[in-house]
């Protein structure tokens, strides 16, 4: 990918077929080269979605946050000396915080975004063994909850809920999801 103008470009221009090119691009980065362009990208991406009245955009913006997210890898590649745990974190809170602002966008569409961003963030936590972040999650999220009613707090404890679920010890996960999946 030719970096940041091709990316905001494309998230910018509504263009459906533009959006999901630019956006499969990015997941075929390696992670570090991912993690350099969100680091490029993150206040140009905030600054489109904070001024877009469209939708669309909005959810553009987030999903290109996510693909640029770190994501489960991120350890491994820590191990691997590709990545430097600091630069990992960072990006993380930064993806996080903004997945936070646009969980409690008008549009659904964004918040669906959003949740499924939060929830790679939250996974990228737990291969750092970091449950404080993702506690922290769980508490912000809470808060924020209480002042939402309707849709809005629908995602918002949803992705509660995903926060506490990555909490759990992976024994507990592993029961909870069959149990989910075979509604027990």
């Amino acid at each position: 990918m030719d970096g940041t103008d091709d990316l905001l470009e494309a998230v910018r221009s509504s263009d459906a077929d533009r959006v999901n090119d630019a956006i499969d691009r990015v997941g075929n980065l390696e992670p570090a080269e991912r993690g350099a362009l969100l680091d490029e990208t993150v206040s140009d991406l905030a600054a489109i979605y904070d001024h877009s009245d469209d939708g669309y955009v909005r959810q553009s913006v987030v999903r290109a946050a996510d693909q640029l997210c770190p994501g489960l890898s991120a350890a491994f590649l820590i191990d691997d000396g590709r990545l430097e745990r600091e630069a990992v974190e960072r990006r993380a809170d930064t993806a996080g915080g903004f997945f936070l602002e646009a969980i409690l966008d008008a549009d659904g569409r964004v918040r669906q975004s959003a949740t499924r961003g939060l929830k790679d963030v939250y996974r990228c936590y737990d291969s750092l063994e970091d449950d404080e972040s993702i506690a922290a999650f769980a508490t912000e999220l809470e808060s924020l909850a209480a002042d939402e009613d309707g849709a809005i707090r629908k995602h918002v404890l949803e992705s509660k809920r995903d926060a506490e679920f990555f909490l759990q010890s992976p024994g507990s996960r592993l029961l909870g999801s069959l149990a989910r999946e075979f509604d027990l």
